[in-house]
């Protein structure tokens, strides 16, 4: 029998091994975005696609059930996935620290109207998306899209969460870790053992 070909040996718990297991990933980050009134946007980097059948074309993201713009999607049972090129940083503190409710997150902004949600220009692609289903997990929401039609925009590369955070000024990585400990204090009583 071979030793093991990792010389690296750590000896983590719970939380520290869910930590550095995820450490080693670099989501693509999407932008997904529905109307109302006003329109809003969210960043997910937990977006992939629900099957492999080819006539069966569908994707699962996870949101918050705390999230305008979740709140649209359930309503309205429309949304656009966007994904994001490696140019559009610029758009993560747009969409991930204010909240739709405080306003129009597209004022502004390049887009086009559509009756799934407002389609930004300059992405690498698209795709209309019909609400499905839903699997509520208490503090978080998976959210089961069925396309209805979309677009590969332009060539280049996909913004990943790692590249995006390395490249994004200090301050504005602090907003959005904050916002994102915020939102997890406040989704604590939402919980749920199954």
């Amino acid at each position: 029998m071979c030793p093991p070909t990792n010389p690296i040996n750590m000896e983590l718990e719970g939380r520290e091994v869910l930590e550095k297991l995820f450490s080693y990933t670099n989501h693509e980050v999407y932008l997904l975005s529905a109307n109302g009134s006003p329109p809003s946007g969210f960043i997910a980097t937990w977006v992939l696609p629900a099957s492999l059948q080819s006539n069966n074309e569908r994707c699962v993201v996870l949101a918050s059930p705390l999230n305008y713009t979740t709140e649209l999607i359930l309503n309205s049972k429309k949304f656009v996935l966007h994904l994001l090129s490696d140019q559009q940083l610029d758009l993560l503190p747009r969409f991930g620290i204010p909240s739709g409710r405080e306003g129009d997150k597209f004022s502004g902004a390049r887009v086009l109207e559509d009756e799934f949600g407002p389609l930004v220009e300059g992405v690498l692609g698209y795709q209309r998306c019909e609400l499905i289903t839903t699997f509520d997990l208490g503090e978080r929401i998976l959210l089961v899209g069925e396309f209805k039609g979309g677009e590969v925009k332009a060539q280049g590369k996909p913004l990943r969460k790692k590249d995006a955070f390395s490249r994004l000024d200090a301050k504005i990585v602090e907003e959005l870790t904050q916002k994102h400990r915020v939102m997890a204090e406040a989704s604590l009583g939402l919980l749920r053992d199954f």
